[in-house]
C-alpha cells in the first residue's frame, strides 16, 4: 500500500508519497479526485479550493508517526474511512463542516468518523500556510474527548511548533 518503503523510506516519508502522488504538490496546485462525484455521500457539496490544503503526519523525534501507527492498527474498511476523511479535508480545507470537522480546544480540531460501533478521532491543527497537521489518533469511547488525549496532541503541537521555529530563521 504504500510506495517506497521497500527501499528504505521512513512511513511518513511513505505517506508523504502517497499524498504527493494523489493530491499534487503544493506548487502543481493539483486538485484530488472525488470519489462521490459532487458530493460526499450525497449530502455535503465538495467544493474545489484554489489548490489543495497540505496535510502532513506529525513525526516525533524517533522517526515514528503516532497518526500512522494508530490508522495501521485499524482494520482496512475503518482505516479507509479515516483515510478518506483525511482527503476531505484536504479537498475542503477550513470549510468541512461539523459532523466530519470540530473544535476541540484553542487551535486543536478533530476529525469525526466511525464505523459500525467504533468512533475514530483524528486529533489535528491549522500550521502556517495552507497546511494541517495530524497530531494523533484514537477510539473514542466515552461522549466527550478524554482530557489525556487533548493533553497530548497538545503537547505534540507544542513540540511541532517548537521544532519549526528552529529550522526556519
Amino acid at each position: 500500500m504504500y510506495p517506497n518503503q521497500d527501499i528504505g523510506l521512513t512511513p511518513c516519508e511513505c505517506y508523504r508519497e502517497v499524498c504527493r502522488r494523489r493530491f499534487g504538490t503544493r506548487e502543481q496546485g493539483g486538485l484530488p479526485p472525488t470519489s462521490h462525484g459532487d458530493t460526499i455521500y450525497g449530502t455535503l457539496p465538495v467544493t474545489d479550493p484554489i489548490a489543495p490544503w497540505q496535510v502532513e503526519f506529525y513525526e516525533r523525534d524517533d522517526g515514528r508517526c503516532p497518526v500512522e501507527d494508530f490508522l495501521n492498527g485499524l482494520d482496512k474498511p475503518a482505516r479507509a474511512k479515516v483515510l478518506g476523511l483525511i482527503q476531505f479535508l484536504a479537498d475542503q480545507g477550513p470549510t468541512l463542516p461539523f459532523p466530519y470537522s470540530s473544535q476541540v480546544r484553542g487551535k486543536l480540531r478533530e476529525l469525526r468518523t466511525q464505523y459500525g460501533r467504533e468512533n475514530f478521532r483524528v486529533l489535528y491543527f491549522g500550521a502556517s500556510g495552507r497546511e494541517w497537521v495530524l497530531l494523533h489518533g484514537f477510539t473514542k469511547r466515552t461522549s466527550t474527548t478524554p482530557e489525556r488525549d487533548i493533553r497530548i496532541a497538545e503537547a505534540r503541537m507544542t513540540d511541532y511548533l517548537e521544532r519549526r521555529k528552529r529550522v526556519e530563521p
